[in-house]
Order: C-alpha cells, then structure tokens, then sequence
C-alpha cells in the first residue's frame, strides 16, 4: 500500500497546573483562541490550592500521561522564603517549571496596563487597582467566562511580557519577596518558541 504523502504532525504537549478557577478559565480561553495545532495545551486544576500540593498534582499527571513540558502556576503570597525555596527544589527534582505570581495571578492581568513596582500585600489590593482598567473585575467565575480576559486583552499581552521582565529587572538586587513578581510571561514565550512563530506582536 502507498504511503500518504501527508505527514503526521508531531505535536508537543504542554501541561499547566494551576491553583485557582481563575487560571484555569484564563488558560483554557488561550488554548481555544490560538489553536495551535502543532501544541497541544492542557490546563489541569490541583485538588487544593497551594504551591505544594500543586507540584504534587504535576508529579501525578507525569505518571499518567507523557508530557513535554509542564509548568506549575500559583501565587507565592502564602509563602515563607524556606517555603518557596522547597517548593522550587521540588519543582526542578521532577523537572517540572514554576510560573508564580507575588501577591496573585491577576498582577498578569495589571501588568497589561503598565509597568508597577507597587507592593502589595493583599491580593485584593492588586484586584483594586485592576479595576481602573477593567471595570467591575470579578474572580467569579461566570464573570470570567463571560469577560474572556485573554480575548479581551489579547493585543496587550505583548506589552505584559515586557513589563514582567522590567519587574524582574527591577527587583534583581531585592529580596524575593520585595513588590511584585510575576513569572506567568515565560509561559507564553514558550509557547512562541515551540510553535516557532511571533503570536504576540510588539
């Protein structure tokens, strides 16, 4: 029998476990809008919704299913400097990468707006500014179905990208905990590495 000229694409898979409703519709809208078919994007809830348990839930989908690339995303408010420091050596001893946020993950959604080394103390305090820009946010989660963050503020997540990095920069010389942290950028340049094409443009 001929073979078919037709190629089978290979297709890598990224995994992400995250702690909160909130990620996983956000991540969930991102696989739907892009469609990457040479990606395959799982986001996975964790049980319970802290750092630990979150890299345990990654430890366990590894034995279920092969995946290429996993990445553990959780706020890093709740954590003591040790704490975070065992979570991180958990993390590499699995191979698995960490994406948290100081003091939750909707500082992603703030650094659409503009740069800030504002610390906060309290998530609500983050959500408090975010609401200058996006009117009546809610971590209901009919409301984030219905907003559709990443849809809605697709165009601005390449201005994210570089103010998390200005953050990073910012805060190289400080303690890990000092302002605001957000690691969740790495993420999508990933997913631009491995699809190999520019999906947020400048």
């Amino acid at each position: 029998m001929a073979r078919s000229s037709q190629q089978t694409m290979t297709r890598e898979s990224i995994l992400l476990v995250v702690e909160g409703y909130t990620e996983k519709i956000y991540f969930s809208q991102m696989r739907q809008a892009l469609r990457i078919q040479s990606l395959s994007i799982e986001p996975k809830l964790s049980p319970k919704n802290d750092p630990i348990n979150v890299i345990e839930t990654a430890r366990k989908e590894m034995n279920r299913a092969d995946y290429d690339h996993i990445w553990c995303i959780f706020d890093s408010d709740t954590l003591s400097k040790h704490s975070y420091q065992k979570a991180c050596k958990k993390a590499r001893d699995l191979g698995v990468h960490i994406a948290d946020s100081l003091p939750c993950f909707e500082v992603w959604f703030l650094l659409h707006f503009g740069f800030s080394s504002k610390q906060y103390e309290k998530c609500s305090q983050v959500i408090e500014d975010l609401r200058i820009h996006v009117h009546g946010y809610s971590k209901n989660q009919e409301w984030l179905k219905q907003k559709n963050m990443f849809i809605t503020y697709q165009e601005k997540i390449s201005d994210a990208i570089k103010n998390a990095k200005l953050i990073k920069q910012f805060s190289k010389d400080n303690q890990i905990f000092s302002g605001i942290t957000c690691e969740i950028y790495k993420i999508f340049e990933e997913i631009e590495r491995l699809h190999g094409k520019k999906l947020f443009k400048a």
